[in-house]
């Protein structure tokens, strides 16, 4: 039976999960593979009540929280900074968007003052 000293514990398999998931969903959203990043956040919900919230943890368990902590945060971070940069992309091509309107329109005469010839 394992017990909270016991490195191969419960909470230490949880942990060990949480950091895996963690570290491949980085990888998966750094390739854009949003479908896979979904997936692995599905499955490492499933270990966070296991692994619990670290009032009782050994130093081995703690070793590996902070590991975990450092993994998620990596994520965390990497969709963040993915989010800003939608936005920003999305921000461009409003702004491009609006400068484009009514180029086409032909009551507007855009570029109709360009001197054809030298």
């Amino acid at each position: 039976m394992a017990t909270q000293q016991d490195p191969g514990s419960a909470k230490a398999f949880a942990l060990h999960e949480l950091i895996a998931c963690w570290n491949q969903g980085y990888e998966a959203l750094a390739r854009g593979d949003l479908e896979r990043v979904e997936a692995l956040l599905d499955l490492a919900q499933d270990h966070v009540g296991t692994a619990g919230d670290g009032a009782s943890d050994t130093a081995a368990e703690a070793a590996l929280r902070n590991e975990a902590t450092s993994a998620h945060g990596r994520l965390q971070h990497g969709m963040t900074a993915g989010l800003s940069g939608l936005r920003d992309e999305l921000a461009r091509a409003r702004v491009g968007g609006k400068a484009l309107r009514g180029y086409g329109n032909a009551s507007l005469r855009v570029g109709g003052n360009v001197v054809r010839d030298v």
